[in-house]
């Protein structure tokens, strides 16, 4: 099983990763008012020449509407809304992605997927993606408190990457410059990533 160290460079959050191998990315979102930070990062993402689908929870959905993550990726947003029994889609998107980034993932999301439940579309997918071959990668709405440490020890224990909070006193979810920062950049430093 792969693991990635992360480290802080001046101030920004980066891995030791594949990640600029990854050309497709499969970003999750959850219900969280930290959604806009993601439309910005996807923004980036598809700037930087990277193909990007989204599958978010329904409870994101009140806080970004399809019409926006579609606008932005040119795909359609994959939600139980859309998917409607058709786990077809789902099982493409696990095989699609190189790289999984769950963002914002809420403290439900991330208690849902260290308890092994799979009771919802974003969950489930979460734990249908084979994070030992590729990168699943979690950026925690909050992670200041103190029962969700114990998910978020759990999942890195597991190979799963996990981005600080913004600041340890805050919990907040990182800037989208430093996420972005975070997934582009090269492998042990002998590979241009995209820009």
């Amino acid at each position: 099983m792969k693991t990635l160290r992360v480290m802080m460079l001046f101030g920004l959050c980066t891995f030791s990763s594949a990640y600029s191998e990854a050309d497709n990315i499969l970003i999750g979102l959850s219900g969280s008012i930290s959604c806009y930070k993601t439309a910005e990062l996807i923004a980036k993402l598809k700037n930087a020449g990277y193909h990007v689908r989204t599958i978010a929870s329904n409870s994101a959905l009140d806080f970004i509407g399809c019409s926006t993550l579609e606008g932005l990726t040119g795909y359609p947003v994959i939600s139980s809304y859309s998917i409607k029994g058709d786990q077809m889609q789902q099982s493409e998107l696990v095989k699609w992605a190189d790289l999984f980034v769950l963002c914002p993932a809420t403290s439900n999301l991330i208690n849902d997927i260290a308890a092994g439940n799979d009771d919802g579309l974003l969950s489930a997918t979460c734990l249908a993606y084979d994070f030992s071959e590729r990168p699943l990668v979690i950026v925690p709405e909050m992670n200041a408190v103190p029962f969700l440490q114990d998910d978020i020890t759990k999942l890195e224990r597991l190979g799963v990457q996990v981005l600080p909070a913004a600041t340890e006193s805050s919990g907040m979810l990182l800037p989208c410059k430093e996420i972005f920062v975070a997934l582009n950049t090269p492998k042990n430093g002998n590979k241009t990533a995209k820009r």
